[in-house]
């Protein structure tokens, strides 16, 4: 799997790895946890855990346990510095999983937005 984002995120050091919540809704629920071989819990509101792009990728490339399966990153209010640089839109339920059909409404979104998106973790919907 290679990672990729806009370069603005990727400085960030805001990142963790993340394992999805069983069972699962279709929202995709997932929990931050560390990049070792334990793959313990953590708190992703904690800056003391947050790590660089490359720190959560290489967490995932070396992870042989299965325990990590992406990562992301951690949207803040800095208090210090105003509200955060980064924004993103989930477009949820607009995609159909088995024919890849996205809505229409949905289309005309991304077509507006011209940025960076994704499928979301279940296929049902694109993360922008």
């Amino acid at each position: 799997m290679t990672f990729t984002a806009p370069a603005i995120m990727m400085l960030a050091r805001r990142w963790v790895c993340h394992r999805h919540k069983e069972p699962c809704n279709q929202y995709g629920e997932k929990y931050s946890i560390a990049p070792t071989a334990e793959g313990q819990s953590i708190t992703w509101t904690s800056p003391y855990f947050w790590l660089t792009f490359n720190q959560a990728v290489r967490g995932f490339e070396r992870n042989t346990s299965g325990k990590i399966d992406g990562v992301g990153i951690v949207l803040t209010w800095e208090q210090d510095r105003g509200i955060d640089q980064i924004i993103t839109v989930d477009l949820d339920l607009c995609r159909d999983p088995t024919t890849g059909v996205i809505s229409p409404w949905a289309t005309e979104m991304l077509r507006k937005l011209n940025s960076p998106s994704e499928i979301s973790l279940y296929g049902t919907g694109v993360n922008i």
